[in-house]
């Protein structure tokens, strides 16, 4: 829940509007925000391993071939996995920062009642 009060620096055009108002966390992980350029890699390792060339050639595999090349891979120069590999990342339009820096900010919904 946290992320959707960051999304959009809890100010979502009309269009992004969701039908909810406040949120209670269930505990207090603030899940990690990384640059795209941190997780590229696995994009391209998706690539490699499903015989794709962009992205709408992944969008057109099965379900069966994307889950048979979806493998965890430690981040370049580790050897441990991630917990969590995948996730959203600073695109500077859903996520402007990480999730610490936009909580310190105020970047994130609020109750307007």
């Amino acid at each position: 829940m946290l992320l959707h009060t960051l999304a959009y620096d809890g100010k979502p055009a009309a269009e992004n509007q969701v039908p909810w108002r406040a949120s209670i966390a269930a505990a207090s992980y603030i899940p990690p925000i990384r640059n795209v350029a941190d997780l590229d890699y696995q994009h391209g390792k998706l690539l490699i391993r499903t015989n794709c060339i962009d992205l709408s050639c992944l969008r057109n595999l099965n379900s069966d071939s994307t889950q048979a090349a979806n493998i965890g891979i430690p981040f370049p120069g580790q050897t441990s996995l991630l917990l969590f590999p995948y996730g959203p990342v600073i695109d500077g339009k859903l996520f402007s920062d990480t999730t610490t820096a936009m909580l310190s900010l105020g970047h994130f919904a609020r109750d307007r009642l």
